[in-house]
């Protein structure tokens, strides 16, 4: 019979966690038996004792043995890049689902599988997560620097919009500052705007924009602008002359939707109310219009 290791029991319970959710230390017992491993019922309760005090199990105990969950939900997420030899793994854990990619360096996304897989609860999902990592390193996998700038989940979602060169980037700002010179005054404005970019002209004027969080219209060149919403909230006298054009001051966390055109007419709408805007959004309009 196979020697029995935390390791073999972590997994047992962690497969039962996934299919339904709990367990009980006789169930994880009689499954290491099928599977041919020596376990003895007081040894397999006292490893998933130590297991529920590391992993923060709930149990309930029934006079016999013990029933253990995984409790209330929590929201994980996590994101990892490895490594061995000329071959690596990419995964994503967002909420209740994972996203799992591998291949050799250097592959296209066109030429590799992203399995996706979404779990009754997020704790489950962070379960397997830690499960896959956990093997990788077995494996030999090293972790390392992801290369790639968007988010796994992104990057699967919209692979099909990275085959295609977009034409003009459009994107509307809330609570935006505008100073204008008008006679001897400096007028302060606030508003919601959307300045344009058109591709692949002012492109590079857009991802330098894209890498800040802060700028002004100094800064960066923009093609249009379109006024939602502007009113006037401060004015004082001009102090500095020869101001021939608006300055608008733009922080990058105010933006809440992005439009990115293309030539056969589609139009990709990208909220910031589904995803951050600075660890998601914005790094995806990036890959998107390498």
């Amino acid at each position: 019979m196979k020697t029995l290791s935390l390791i073999d029991i972590q997994l047992v319970a962690h497969e039962h966690f996934k299919k339904r959710g709990f367990t009980t230390t006789l169930d994880v017992k009689n499954d290491l038996r099928k599977n041919g491993f020596h376990a003895i019922q007081s040894e397999v309760s006292l490893w998933m004792d130590e297991l529920a005090t590391e992993e923060e199990w709930d149990y309930e105990c029934n006079g016999t043995f013990r029933m253990y969950s995984l409790g209330d939900d929590e929201q994980y997420s996590a994101t990892l890049y490895m490594v061995k030899g000329n071959a690596f793994w990419e995964g994503e854990l967002h909420g209740q689902t994972t996203w799992v990619t591998h291949g050799a360096i250097g592959s296209t996304m066109q030429s590799r599988t992203v399995h996706e897989h979404t779990f009754p609860k997020s704790r489950i999902a962070w379960t397997n997560w830690k499960q896959l990592i956990t093997r990788n390193y077995q494996h030999g996998f090293n972790a390392f620097d992801n290369p790639f700038i968007a988010r796994l989940r992104l990057r699967s979602l919209y692979q099909n919009y990275r085959l295609q060169t977009p034409i003009s980037c459009l994107i509307s700002y809330r609570n935006t500052k505008k100073y204008v010179a008008k006679g001897n005054q400096w007028i302060e404005m606030q508003g919601n705007y959307v300045l344009g970019w058109e591709l692949p002209k002012q492109e590079k004027e857009l991802k330098r924009m894209l890498r800040k969080k802060e700028w002004n219209s100094v800064q960066v060149n923009f093609q249009t602008v379109h006024v939602h919403h502007e009113e006037t909230s401060h004015k004082e006298p001009l102090l500095v002359e020869n101001v021939l054009q608006p300055i608008m001051e733009i922080d990058n966390s105010n933006i809440y939707e992005i439009e990115l055109s293309y030539p056969n007419g589609e139009t990709l709408y990208l909220s910031a109310y589904d995803w951050q805007w600075e660890n998601e959004l914005l790094p995806l309009v990036r890959w998107l219009t390498l």
